[in-house]
């Protein structure tokens, strides 16, 4: 967050603190993920690994770090084309959280990231080839 130059000196010192604390939990969050090696980490496991910043404060800075790549997940596939999404959406690899029970992302530093597999070709192409195979099959079916 930066201040706009025409902005007075108080915006200008309150945004320079907001970015340093954005950086303490970043540096927090990439500390905790590194730190877990190969296993990787869920944002409700980072969450529970540093009580002194709210949930609201970490969870968001996750989308931020992916972008930024200084934390990865890796792509296993995509789900079936629908109306909302043509395209279909990207599958993670994920855990199972037992607080939440249901599977939830795992992100990894870059450099502990297992291997990601090249999605078959339907996929890579956003899954029209799986799409049409599979309404071919069912018309085959039918007849």
């Amino acid at each position: 967050m930066t201040a706009r130059n025409s902005d007075p000196q108080t915006n200008h010192e309150a945004a320079a603190a907001f970015q340093k604390k954005v950086g303490k939990v970043d540096g927090r969050i990439i500390e905790i993920v590194r730190a877990s090696g190969q296993l990787g980490r869920t944002q409700s496991e980072v969450v529970a690994s540093v009580p002194e910043y709210k949930p609201g404060s970490i969870t968001p800075r996750f989308v931020w770090l992916v972008e930024r790549r200084q934390l990865v997940r890796i792509r296993i596939g995509t789900t079936k084309p629908t109306k909302r999404n043509p395209g279909g959406r990207p599958l993670y690899i994920t855990r199972f959280d037992e607080e939440t029970k249901r599977p939830v992302n795992v992100y990894w530093a870059p450099e502990f990231a297992p291997e990601e597999k090249e999605p078959p070709v339907a996929e890579r192409n956003g899954g029209q080839d799986a799409f049409f195979s599979e309404q071919r099959s069912e018309d085959a079916r039918q007849a």
